[in-house]
């Protein structure tokens, strides 16, 4: 593997090849890892995105249940 070594604030790391690190996965884990990998990362955003719409949904409702009471109260006076 060609690799460079860099430093960012003074600690060490290595720079790889993207074309050589996933040929290295393929035939370490085969060939469809990486698209499972990207599958699994698309549905736990997707299930986290879902997650929280439900909880501003259940805000919003709290919201339009007190404007609604208010709403009442004020009609009954």
């Amino acid at each position: 593997m060609q690799y460079r070594e860099n430093y960012a604030h003074g600690n060490p790391y290595y720079r790889v090849l993207r074309a050589e690190v996933l040929a290295l996965i393929e035939e370490t884990y085969g060939s469809h890892y990486v698209e499972e990998q990207k599958l699994k990362h698309q549905l736990s955003t997707v299930t986290r995105e879902i997650n929280s719409y439900k909880r501003k949904l259940t805000s919003l409702e709290k919201q339009r249940a007190e404007i609604i009471k208010l709403q009442n109260e004020l009609q009954a006076l």
